[in-house]
């Protein structure tokens, strides 16, 4: 039997670390995270995945979603620039602003799992490092999330509660006026690994490499405590 992990760019791994590679499991895993997705893209994404041949191998389905839900319309206020960048990209993606609606887009998509006959480990909105960035939000939806998971009988990882944790008070940083410089550190991980940890180094930031994306602490601590679930 195989594990699906599915989510965005947390999940992924290709801008900071994802926790995959750090799961210490014997099962084979897939990596379904994908760059900018929200909930309602990667719904769709999901369906055609549990609605496919594929699906028969899955035994547990991990999600991690929500983030760019929150992240992109708050990058439009950050300065004409982002925002000019961002207003399409919130269209597109379907970013869900509104937390009652978000919620019951989250639980369409534990409806999908369940009936799939699948375990499910709902990962939270992790804390972010960036600067005003609304995570008294993201807390509110991650108890809401949380609540869901139980009535349906899935494990549910506070992914921020696990940030604070290992640094009470972290610090911020801000992608204010790096418009061209976020994409190229974002490019330059890709193609350079390496420059994920010298970024959370430089930066002094620990949970992150960026304010968004997971340092190497961060994903190995994450998937140390997927591990205790599987």
């Amino acid at each position: 039997m195989s594990i699906l992990c599915i989510g965005d760019s947390l999940t992924r791994g290709q801008v900071g670390y994802s926790y995959l590679p750090f799961l210490k499991t014997q099962a084979k895993y897939k990596n379904a995270g994908k760059n900018g997705d929200t909930i309602l893209c990667m719904t769709d994404r999901l369906k055609e995945i549990l609605e496919g041949k594929q699906s028969a191998d899955i035994d547990t389905v991990i999600v991690g979603i929500g983030t760019n839900d929150l992240l992109l319309p708050y990058l439009t206020g950050i300065s004409p620039l982002w925002k000019m960048q961002m207003n399409h990209r919130c269209k597109k993606m379907r970013c869900v602003t509104e937390d009652d609606a978000f919620i019951l887009a989250y639980r369409r998509v534990m409806q999908m799992i369940f009936d799939s006959k699948k375990r499910g480990i709902i990962l939270g909105i992790p804390l972010i490092q960036l600067k005003n960035f609304p995570n008294q939000q993201a807390e509110k939806r991650n108890k809401a999330v949380k609540k869901l998971a139980q009535e349906y009988g899935f494990s549910f990882l506070d992914t921020n509660c696990l940030g604070r944790m290992i640094l009470a008070n972290p610090p911020v940083y801000s992608w204010k006026g790096q418009n061209v410089s976020h994409f190229a550190d974002s490019a330059l991980m890709g193609v350079i690994p390496q420059a994920k940890e010298v970024f959370t180094c430089k930066r002094n930031l620990v949970l992150t490499v960026d304010g968004v994306h997971f340092s190497r602490r961060m994903a190995k601590t994450l998937a140390a405590c997927i591990d205790r679930l599987l």
